[in-house]
């Protein structure tokens, strides 16, 4: 954070002395810059607050199915633009007990972790079911995968297992961390997992 912080200011005072003219391509850059650092932020203040205690959930019952369901297809033209072809596997109706603007976060976070570094041609599936008195969201990308001595810190803040990659694509490494709290702030638990296939697949659960 630091170091973009120091980047932007460098950008925008070489901008003021005029080192650089005012130009379109490099205007938008410093534009989605200010975004990734204000997206840090939040992510940031939202972590600090789950730490205190201080986040409220407005559980109420809620259709898991219906809502994933509802989110692929809002995810759908961006995946499909990423060169990601996305394929559902979802019951008529899973009824879970939760907060459904934070099971929406969790799902879309998850998604666009997906979108940003899973390689063109490629997929996502998002299979759901009921598993005994629990609901299981699976979602899987494909290649290039994660390396397995890389999985479980998946979940850590700010960690990234390719760091040039994740900062070129604009990840902060705290989605998967809120996913995780939301998740244990439901009664559930996150994991990430790698299936050895030809496509080298990485699974992330949710139950």
């Amino acid at each position: 954070c630091i170091r973009d912080r120091a980047v932007l200011q460098g950008e925008l005072e070489a901008l003021l002395d005029g080192v650089y003219a005012p130009e379109p391509l490099r205007l938008r850059s410093l534009h989605e810059e200010v975004r990734h650092l204000g997206k840090l932020v939040e992510d940031l203040a939202l972590l600090a607050r789950s730490d205190r205690g201080e986040i409220s959930y407005a559980m109420a019952d809620v259709d898991l199915a219906a809502l994933a369901e509802t989110l692929v297809h809002r995810h759908e033209l961006r995946l499909q633009a990423s060169g990601l072809q996305i394929h559902l596997e979802l019951p008529d109706a899973l009824v879970v007990h939760g907060d459904r603007e934070r099971l929406m976060q969790l799902i879309s976070n998850i998604l666009e972790n997906s979108r940003r570094y899973t390689d063109a041609p490629g997929h996502v599936e998002v299979r759901l079911r009921r598993v005994g008195d629990e609901a299981s969201l699976t979602i899987e990308d494909s290649a290039p995968g994660v390396h397995p001595d890389a999985l479980s810190r998946l979940l850590e803040r700010f960690y990234r297992p390719d760091e040039g990659r994740s900062r070129s694509l604009g990840g902060s490494g705290l989605g998967l961390a809120i996913c995780r709290r939301i998740a244990e702030a439901h009664g559930g638990r996150i994991s990430c997992l790698l299936y050895t296939s030809d496509a080298a697949d990485d699974l992330l659960c949710v139950d």
